[in-house]
């Protein structure tokens, strides 16, 4: 058996118990290409993966031929999932530059609580400024 290079989950209404799981993963399988099926009753989800490529509408259809329903509006492919996580890895940065830049101001500042003036000079508050708006704007 080839490794699975596709992945989906859909969302699923009208599951209600270990039976429901069952038939539904069942349906799934029996679609061309499917390796895997993992449907998850409290999510309320199935997560398929396969080999190659699967319409949307085969999976939604044997969905909808155990008796429930799929929203095909809500399955996301692993090309999908790989932007969200991409996003993600973004906003972490986005996070680290921030306490960067947190960690660069508040040094500036601890002589200021202790009553002292910054020693930096003049210039001190420009590049204090500088760099809260390169912070703010990204």
């Amino acid at each position: 058996m080839n490794r699975p290079t596709h992945s989906y989950t859909i969302k699923i209404s009208g599951m209600h118990c270990a039976s429901c799981v069952q038939s539904i993963e069942k349906a799934l399988k029996q679609v061309p290409s499917v390796q895997t099926v993992a449907v998850n009753l409290l999510m309320e989800s199935a997560r398929i993966e396969s080999e190659r490529e699967i319409p949307i509408e085969s999976l939604t259809a044997a969905v909808a031929a155990a008796g429930y329903r799929a929203e095909s509006s809500s399955v996301q492919s692993n090309n999908a999932q790989s932007k969200v996580r991409k996003s993600g890895e973004t906003t972490l940065s986005q996070i680290i530059v921030a306490w960067v830049g947190f960690v660069c101001i508040m040094g500036l500042m601890i002589p200021g609580w202790a009553g002292r003036t910054m020693p930096l000079g003049p210039l001190a508050m420009d590049a204090t400024l500088l760099l809260i708006s390169l912070i703010i704007t990204g």
